[in-house]
């Protein structure tokens, strides 16, 4: 978490790296949650057994991919434009 919020100080600055590395390390993540998903629905366990843990994993996921989005929206693309002008 630590390393998520330092990223996205950065990002916050308009650093491009963090904003690749942040998207690679979010496409990972949700690459996880939909394999911990997938896993899920295909085992016989039933939702009490390991349900709260798979909901949070494809919540974490979700969000994820609502980070992905804002980040590479076309406000996002001008405002890091914006701050590599700057540089």
């Amino acid at each position: 978490m630590a390393l998520f919020a330092w990223f996205g100080l950065k990002v916050r600055a308009g650093a491009t790296w963090a904003r690749i590395t942040t998207a690679i390390l979010a496409g990972l993540g949700i690459l996880g949650a939909l394999g911990t998903g997938a896993a899920s629905l295909v085992s016989a366990l039933p939702v009490a057994a390991g349900g709260v843990g798979t909901i949070l994993q494809v919540l974490a996921g979700l969000l994820l991919i609502g980070y992905l989005v804002f980040l590479f929206q076309r406000p996002s693309n001008e405002y890091f434009a914006a701050h590599a002008a700057r540089r």
